[in-house]
C-alpha cells in the first residue's frame, strides 16, 4: 500500500544505459554527465555504481556538484565543472583537485594565474553556434597567445541541435569544431553529447552523455537500447463517482458529459508533476492508462478511471514515469522534455534505489 509519492531508481539500469553506448561510440571514452544530482537519480547512489563498472570522467554543472562527485567516488577520476570556475570557487576546486572547463577569456585567465593550471593543461570549450557559453572565433587568437607557454589538455564544444539528425547546423557546428580544434592537435576533442551519438562520426576522443544515461530522450541505434532508471508513483488517496455535467479541480476546467469515476492522487505541482500536464498527461494504474482530468494543484491531481478493469482503492499506485508510462511521451504531453520532468521532482517524493 502506497502511502506518499516515491521515486524508484534502479542504478543497474543506468549502468547498464552507460554500457551500452560503448556499442555506438566507437573508440571514444565514454563520460557520464551527472549535473543536477544525476538528473535527479542521486549522485551519491549513482556515481559509485557507474566508477565500479569502470567509468573515470565525469562532468558537473557547478563546483558545488563537482564536489558531491568527488566525496561520492573519491580521488582516481576526473570531475569537470561545465560552468567553470569563479574567483571564490577557485580555492575550492584546487583543494577537491576539479578541473575548470574555460568558457571565457576571463575564466581563462583566472585559470592561468590560479593553482588550477599547476600539472594539468587547459579545457576549452569554444562556441560554434550554440551561442551560449564558449570562447568565440574572435577569442582564439588571444587565448592562443595567452596558452603559448601552456599545454591545452580537451577542446570541447556543444551541439544545438543534435535532436533533429537532418538538421544542417549539426554538420556545421562539426566542421567549425574541427577547423578550431587544429590549432591544439594534441588535445582530446568532445563534441558529442547524448543525441550527438545518433549522427555519426562525431564522438571523437570523449562522448558526454547526459540523458541516455537515464533512460531517455534520444533515439539511438537498437545495438544502445535504453532502459528507463526511474520509477515515480504516487497513492491513490480517494475514488469517487460524479454525475454528468459535473466538474474537477481549479477553475473547473473539465466538465463531463457522462457520468465518471475519478481517483485523487497524493500528487502535485510541489512535487515536480508540471501542471502543464492538467487535462493532457496521464498515468497508469495495475498497467492500464487513465487520464489526467482538471488542473494539477500543488498536492494533487485527479485521473479519469471510469475505463479501468480493476477495482481502484486508496492505497493503489499510480505511476506517471515508468516502464508504462513514458518519460518522454510524459514530457510532450506536458509541452517540454524530460530533462524537466527528471530534475524537478521535488524533495518531498522519496526516493528508494534498487540495491
Amino acid at each position: 500500500m502506497l502511502v506518499r509519492a516515491k521515486a524508484t531508481i534502479d542504478p543497474s539500469a543506468i549502468v547498464s544505459n552507460w554500457k551500452a553506448l560503448h556499442s555506438i561510440a566507437g573508440s571514444a571514452e565514454i563520460a557520464a554527465v551527472v549535473k543536477a544530482n544525476a538528473y535527479g537519480h542521486g549522485v551519491a547512489e549513482i556515481c559509485p555504481r557507474l566508477h565500479g563498472a569502470g567509468c573515470r570522467t565525469f562532468f558537473t554543472a557547478t563546483v558545488e556538484e563537482a564536489v558531491s562527485v568527488r566525496n561520492a567516488v573519491g580521488p582516481d577520476v576526473t570531475v569537470y565543472v561545465l560552468n567553470g570556475v569563479m574567483g571564490g570557487d577557485i580555492p575550492r576546486a584546487v583543494a577537491n583537485d576539479l578541473i575548470p572547463i574555460i568558457n571565457s577569456l576571463p575564466q581563462l585567465k583566472d585559470w592561468l594565474a590560479s593553482d588550477l593550471s599547476t600539472g594539468t593543461g587547459a579545457v576549452l570549450h569554444v562556441d560554434t553556434g550554440m551561442n551560449r557559453l564558449g570562447l568565440s572565433a574572435g577569442d582564439i587568437n588571444t587565448a592562443s597567445v595567452l596558452l603559448d607557454k601552456s599545454p591545452v589538455a580537451m577542446v570541447m564544444s556543444h551541439l544545438a541541435c543534435a535532436d533533429e539528425v537532418d538538421h544542417p547546423m549539426n554538420e556545421e557546428q562539426r566542421r567549425r569544431f574541427v577547423e578550431i580544434a587544429h590549432a591544439w592537435p594534441e588535445a582530446k576533442r568532445s563534441l558529442s553529447n547524448s543525441a550527438g551519438l545518433g549522427l555519426g562520426d562525431y564522438g571523437f576522443d570523449l562522448v558526454r552523455p547526459g540523458i541516455a544515461l537515464y533512460g531517455g530522450g534520444v533515439q539511438l541505434p537498437t545495438s544502445a537500447a535504453l532502459q528507463p532508471a526511474m520509477t515515480l508513483e504516487a497513492p491513490v488517496l480517494s475514488v469517487f463517482d460524479v454525475p454528468e455535467g459535473a466538474s474537477t479541480g481549479y477553475g473547473a476546467t473539465r466538465h463531463f458529459d457522462t457520468p465518471r469515476r475519478l481517483a485523487t492522487i497524493g500528487i502535485g505541482y510541489a512535487d515536480g508533476l508540471l501542471r502543464s500536464l492538467s487535462n493532457s498527461g496521464f498515468a497508469y494504474i495495475e498497467g492500464e492508462r487513465c487520464d489526467i482530468v482538471g488542473r494539477i494543484s500543488m498536492d494533487l491531481t485527479t485521473l479519469d478511471v471510469t475505463a479501468i478493469s480493476c477495482m481502484v482503492t486508496p492505497g493503489m499506485a499510480a505511476e506517471f514515469i515508468g516502464s508504462h508510462a513514458d518519460l518522454e511521451a510524459q514530457a510532450k504531453a506536458a509541452g517540454t522534455l524530460g530533462y524537466e520532468l527528471l530534475t524537478g521532482i521535488g524533495p518531498r517524493v522519496e526516493r528508494v534505489w534498487h540495491g
